[in-house]
């Protein structure tokens, strides 16, 4: 259940960035970079506490206004689950998937994405594994109403 009192800075944040993201998808449109440009947006599962700091009723919203259980370093939603959208060649929209993914994954899916071949640049081997096929092969028929 979502919080029922939001900050206002989270509102004008989401705001800003709905702004910013806008202006970028509008300037990717009207680029030849959309035909071979893949834009990744992820969240975050909020700040970490302080020093000293404990959660208190006064504070979990500022810092957990999706209203899930737990939060940072809690194996409970508010620690684990976040947000990724892809937008690319190739990437259907609107498909929701609960995948479990791991930030581990990012990299060696944009170096699978970019066309770099696994083991080449004499990089360490990566600890996450590419995603890549995942996006590619995802279609509407995954879809689910918002909300649930």
């Amino acid at each position: 259940m979502l919080c029922c009192h939001v900050h206002w800075q989270v509102w004008a944040m989401l705001e800003y960035m709905d702004d910013v993201l806008g202006r970028l998808f509008d300037y990717m449109e009207a680029s030849p970079l959309r035909d071979n440009t893949y834009i990744m947006i992820m969240g975050d599962n909020g700040s970490e506490l302080f020093d000293g700091e404990i959660i208190t009723e006064g504070n979990l919203e500022k810092r957990m206004p999706s209203g899930m259980q737990g939060y940072k370093r809690a194996v409970e939603e508010g620690g684990i689950r976040n947000f990724l959208a892809v937008k690319g060649p190739g990437v259907q929209g609107g498909v929701v998937d609960s995948t479990l993914l791991d930030i581990t994954d990012v990299v060696p899916t944009v170096a699978d994405l970019a066309g770099v071949p696994e083991g080449s640049g004499g990089h360490l081997p990566f600890s996450g594994s590419s995603f890549k096929q995942l996006l590619l092969a995802m279609t509407r028929k995954h879809t689910r109403p918002a909300g649930v």
